[in-house]
């Protein structure tokens, strides 16, 4: 599919009739596309929710360093990044890492709780909690574009951090 607001992928989903679905790495779905989903939408933002919304690792770093880098699982809703959560787990840096090794290592830990969701899923167990939308910001595409200063503080704060530790993965 070209794009996930498709209608091919409304055909696709329709066609496949999945109980569960994982998103990762996605656009906006619009509400016509999740209008026809009759099953749960599970996304994995690499961003701590609610706080960091949208661009959650160049937010985090550059606003409060890698102390609120993480990843949050949880259900897909009409806004970004804004669906009750399910799971959530923080991420400490090592001297090596830049914003792509950041990315990469969230991306292995929410896999990680994906899994969790899925056992959750065939159990009939998840549980989930709502988010608080005030607690936090979002990192539209828009806003990061105007603001082009947040990418130079986030490099500068984790280079910062990374100075300070001396040995390899925390």
């Amino acid at each position: 599919c070209e794009n996930i607001n498709n209608d091919s992928v409304n055909d696709l989903i329709n066609k496949i009739n999945p109980s569960i679905i994982f998103v990762l790495g996605t656009t906006m779905i619009t509400n016509k596309i999740l209008n026809n989903i009759f099953c749960p939408i599970i996304n994995m933002h690499t961003g701590w929710s609610p706080n960091y919304r949208g661009e959650g690792i160049i937010s985090a770093l550059a606003n409060n360093g890698s102390k609120d880098l993480g990843v949050t699982v949880h259900y897909i809703d009409e806004k970004s990044d804004a669906g009750n959560i399910i799971y959530q787990s923080r991420l400490k840096i090592d001297k090596d890492d830049n914003f792509y090794s950041i990315s990469l290592k969230l991306i292995k830990i929410g896999t990680e709780l994906f899994e969790k969701v899925f056992e959750d899923f065939k159990k009939k167990s998840i549980i989930s909690k709502k988010q608080n939308l005030d607690e936090g910001k979002l990192y539209s595409r828009k806003f990061m574009d105007l603001n082009p200063e947040i990418y130079f503080q986030a490099w500068k704060n984790l280079n910062n951090e990374r100075e300070n530790l001396t040995d390899g993965p925390s």
